[in-house]
């Protein structure tokens, strides 16, 4: 079964890895959904650059 999807390009922004608001478990889940060509990381990424602050979920998407 392959994976539909109308998606060309993803693009995504304001992850803020790191942050305790960060969506970025839900937003990994979605993405392992789609089946697209390009994924664009549009700034915000990382909630701060101090990576100790950063969740079991947040390194999955980040080696995603």
């Amino acid at each position: 079964m392959t994976k539909e999807s109308p998606f060309e390009v993803i693009i995504v922004s304001d992850v803020h890895l790191g942050s305790r608001v960060s969506r970025a478990k839900q937003l990994l889940q979605w993405l392992k959904s789609q089946n697209f060509k390009k994924l664009i990381l549009n700034g915000d990424i990382f909630d701060d650059l101090n990576i100790k602050w950063f969740l079991r979920d947040d390194w999955e998407y980040a080696v995603f």
